[in-house]
């Protein structure tokens, strides 16, 4: 499913200051592979699902399977999943062919949309553009629906980083997620704030490939090689 990307900001509304939390540290070269599970079925795509858990296409299947194949031959110390299903199948697909250690944990779930979660999609957006001036005064604290912020996204899942970047210790650690959830991993990792960070969706079955460069994370791919679906 496409990102839902917040409404556009009320002409009388001020922008807020941005919010940008410390990026967790890691030694020199440190690698963190963000890889989002791949296509959902056909009956959820135009539902705002948030965090439920549901079911992955055929061909998200099959993206699943290739992807984690095509990870055969990277070093990796350990991934972290996401308990829900469409991800926790891409990461025992890349444990499996690495070798890795896997860890599952619900703070990798995808946001959760509160009240508006499991709402067919249009109904979501009209929802958020008559929050629009609420959204606008604090982007990175906003869930009028009652479900998590970005905040909130951040403070779970960036301890779980934290965590996992601490006992790699320098080596290579896998995510497998959800896109709001990367999306506010990476805004936090390239200093890029809410909302700006919405423009850094990550298709299904797609990744990121961040570097520990000095005291900086620098972004280093956003694929890997592997066969075509299909």
């Amino acid at each position: 499913m496409k990102l839902i990307g917040p409404p556009e900001r009320p002409a009388d509304v001020a922008s807020a200051p941005p919010v940008l939390p410390a990026a967790p540290d890691a030694p020199d070269g440190a690698r963190l592979f963000l890889v989002r599970h791949a296509e959902v079925s056909d009956e959820v795509r135009e539902v705002a699902y948030g965090a439920l858990d549901v079911p992955l296409s055929p061909a998200g299947e099959e993206a699943t399977r290739l992807l984690g194949q095509a990870f055969a031959g990277v070093r990796v110390d350990r991934v972290l999943s996401s308990d829900l299903e469409r991800a926790h199948a891409m990461g025992r697909g890349i444990a499996a062919s690495t070798g890795a250690e896997l860890v599952v944990t619900p703070a990798l779930r995808e946001v959760d949309r509160g009240r508006w979660q499991g709402i067919p999609r249009a109904d979501f957006v009209a929802n958020w553009v008559a929050d629009a001036a609420t959204y606008w005064s604090d982007p990175w604290n906003w869930k009028s629906h009652g479900g998590d912020s970005d905040a909130d996204l951040w403070t779970r899942g960036g301890a779980t980083l934290r965590e996992g970047l601490a006992a790699t210790d320098g080596g290579t650690l896998v995510v497998t997620a959800h896109t709001n959830l990367i999306r506010v991993m990476l805004g936090v990792l390239l200093g890029v704030p809410t909302p700006h960070n919405y423009r850094l969706e990550t298709g299904p079955a797609h990744l990121h490939l961040l570097v520990r460069d000095g005291d900086t994370w620098r972004h280093a791919g956003d694929d890997l090689e592997r066969p075509p679906v299909g």
